[in-house]
């Protein structure tokens, strides 16, 4: 556990602000004053130190991937995983019915995709090339932000090299000049 001044100097700014000001209050014989200052003031320093200073405080240093990756799903859709024998395929169903051209069918509340050719599965396949998971996409009615906006497909490069949806996106350059 490292030493954090800003942690140090908060803690001495609450004692003095809670200490003062309910001696403030009790000198002044404003006992009611300071039967509602302690608590209050006491639960307001403790809930930012613990925004401020806790497990996931803003002052945590948190490391983030860039650049950023493409979505797991196309927009608004929710990644779903279809369990059998053969293996785990990955896609995406529509739970609230985004599909403009009705492509992808909505699946519902309790409902259950069973195999990956079902009309409400969204399959995700390794490898695809940016042209034909755009081509899939717009087929199915829907947009996938850093792919389609459901019109034109972005490509950022046209090697016509393949996207693996939820990867780091190398479309992205950075230098230090």
């Amino acid at each position: 556990m490292a030493f954090n001044i800003k942690q140090v100097m908060f803690i001495v700014v609450a004692i003095l602000v809670i200490g003062g000001g309910s001696m403030y209050f009790g000198s002044n014989q404003q006992y009611i004053g300071v039967l509602i200052f302690l608590p209050l003031s006491i639960l307001i320093f403790v809930v930012y130190g613990m925004r401020w200073f806790g497990a996931d405080g803003i002052y945590n240093l948190r490391t983030t991937q860039w650049p950023p990756a493409i979505n797991s799903c196309p927009d608004y859709l929710t990644a779903y995983t279809i369990k059998n024998r053969a293996g785990d395929v990955k896609g995406c169903v529509d739970r609230i019915g985004v599909s403009r051209n009705g492509g992808l069918v909505m699946l519902q509340k309790d409902a259950v995709v069973t195999g990956p050719n079902d009309d409400r599965f969204f399959p995700l396949n390794a490898g695809e090339t940016r042209a034909a998971l755009c081509q899939r996409v717009m087929t199915a009615g829907l947009t996938w932000e850093g792919v389609t906006d459901g019109e034109t497909c972005f490509n950022a490069d046209s090697t016509g090299s393949s996207v693996v949806p939820g990867a780091a996106s190398n479309s992205c350059t950075t230098s230090g000049s």
